[in-house]
């Protein structure tokens, strides 16, 4: 049990759910421009698959810090890697390859880094439930939004990715309840309210 929730852990790592995302509105999104050159995608997908998720990860590791453990100082570090890294990608890339609602998404999720940055000074808060939290509150905008059936199925399975990643945090025990509830609380709600305000 305990090695599957290691592997969910980093299966997924919030580093990841951006790029996630990114694959699924190409595959399953209605509001998706289909139109785009198969090649094309590839290679977008591959520009933010290393912008969002791999080079972050590189800089993790590269300064010998974990990506699931580490004192406060560790974790402070790696969320401002990961700030610098997609705020670099939303200046640079975001309004060539990434749609609009993906756009705001990366402005919702810099703004979550930030608070929990400020956050984990004085509090373990759980960044896997805070991004979870986050696409949750992503996948119930986007229903507000859209009022499209696809983005109520959307909603469901990031409610369950929300739920394996709490329990995973939980068996492994990384977290307490609190910082695991207090994690889904400051990523949904400061994603909600970012993309409302965007």
């Amino acid at each position: 049990m305990k090695k599957l929730a290691n592997f969910f852990s980093y299966a997924f790592h919030p580093i990841f759910y951006f790029f996630y995302l990114y694959l699924a509105y190409w595959m399953f999104d209605p509001y998706a421009n289909h139109s785009v050159m198969f090649s094309g995608l590839i290679l977008s997908c591959g520009f933010v698959l290393f912008n969002t998720a791999i080079l972050p990860v590189l800089l993790v590791l590269l300064s010998k810090r974990s990506l699931v453990k580490g004192s406060l100082a560790d974790r402070r570090m790696s969320i401002l890697f990961a700030i610098i890294v997609y705020t670099g990608t939303y200046l640079s890339i975001a309004n060539k390859i990434i749609p609009e609602p993906l756009q705001n998404l990366l402005i919702a999720t810099v703004i979550g880094l930030a608070i929990a940055f400020v956050v984990n000074y004085k509090f373990k808060l759980s960044l896997h439930t805070s991004g979870a939290g986050g696409i949750v509150a992503f996948s119930l905008f986007r229903l507000l939004e859209t009022g499209n059936d696809f983005y109520l199925i959307h909603l469901c399975v990031t409610l369950l990715v929300a739920g394996i990643v709490g329990s995973s945090r939980l068996a492994v025990n990384a977290h307490t309840n609190t910082e695991l509830y207090s994690g889904y609380a400051a990523g949904f709600f400061s994603c909600l309210l970012v993309l409302f305000l965007i």
